[in-house]
C-alpha cells in the first residue's frame, strides 16, 4: 500500500486556516482510506479549484461505496460494510466529524465512489484575503541581475519566500537580452556588472516600464 501526494504549484506558498481542524480532517480521511484499501494506494492532492477556492482530495483504490450508501456516508454512527467479512472497527463517526469541521471552516465536501473502483473525497475551502494576496504575489516575476552567486541566492530566497518567482542572471549582456523578453515586477540590479555597465541597463529597464 502506497501513500503519495501532490501540491498544485498555483497554490499560495502558505494557506491561512485552522491547523488543528485541517490536520483532523486529513487524518480522518486517510485513516478511512487505509481501512478499506487492501492494495494499490492512497493519494493526497492539494489544488486550486477556482481563483477563490482551494481543494483537498484524498483518493484511494479500495473497495468503493455502493451508490445507495453514499447519501448516508456522512451520517453519525453510519458504517458501510464494504468488505465480504466486516473486520473494520470504529463507531462510524470519522466522516461525520470531517463534514462538521469542513462546514465550520465554510467549506464543502463531496465524494465520488463505486464498488471496486475506490473512493475520492474532495474538500473545497475558501481562500482568505491573506491567501489571495500571496497568490497574487506568486503571479509576479522577479529578475535578479547580480554577478555574485551568493548574493543572488540570498535575494532569490527572500523573494521566493514572499511569493515571487525569481530568476538570477549573473551576466549583464544576458540580462540585456532577457529584459527585452520579459517584464518583471521587481528587478534587483548590481550596477557594477561584468561586460555591461549597470547604469545603461537600469535606464533600459526604466524605459521598458519594468
Amino acid at each position: 500500500l502506497t501513500l503519495t501526494g501532490e501540491i498544485d504549484p498555483r497554490l499560495p506558498k502558505a494557506l491561512k486556516g485552522d491547523p488543528r481542524r485541517l490536520q483532523q480532517i486529513l487524518m480522518n480521511l486517510v485513516n478511512n482510506a487505509v481501512k478499506f484499501t487492501e492494495s494499490g494506494g492512497i493519494h493526497i492532492r492539494l489544488f486550486l479549484t477556482t481563483p477563490t477556492l482551494w481543494g483537498l482530495e484524498v483518493r484511494d483504490t479500495g473497495h468503493g461505496i455502493p451508490e445507495n450508501e453514499i447519501e448516508h456516508i456522512f451520517d453519525a454512527f453510519h458504517q458501510v460494510d464494504r468488505t465480504p467479512t466486516r473486520q473494520q472497527g470504529g463507531f462510524g463517526l470519522g466522516l461525520s466529524i470531517v463534514k462538521q469541521l469542513v462546514q465550520l471552516m465554510k467549506g464543502e465536501i463531496s465524494i465520488q465512489s463505486a464498488p471496486g473502483r475506490g473512493s475520492s473525497f474532495t474538500i473545497t475551502l475558501p481562500l482568505t484575503e491573506e491567501d489571495l494576496e500571496m497568490k497574487r504575489a506568486m503571479s509576479h516575476s522577479a529578475l535578479i541581475i547580480e554577478d555574485d552567486a551568493d548574493l543572488g541566492t540570498i535575494f532569490a530566497e527572500a523573494l521566493r519566500s514572499a511569493g515571487f518567482e525569481p530568476q538570477v542572471i549573473r551576466d549583464g549582456a544576458i540580462a540585456q537580452r532577457r529584459i527585452k523578453e520579459v517584464t518583471p515586477h521587481i528587478v534587483i540590479l548590481h550596477l557594477h556588472l561584468p561586460h555591461v555597465d549597470g547604469s545603461p541597463l537600469l535606464a533600459q529597464i526604466r524605459s521598458d516600464g519594468a
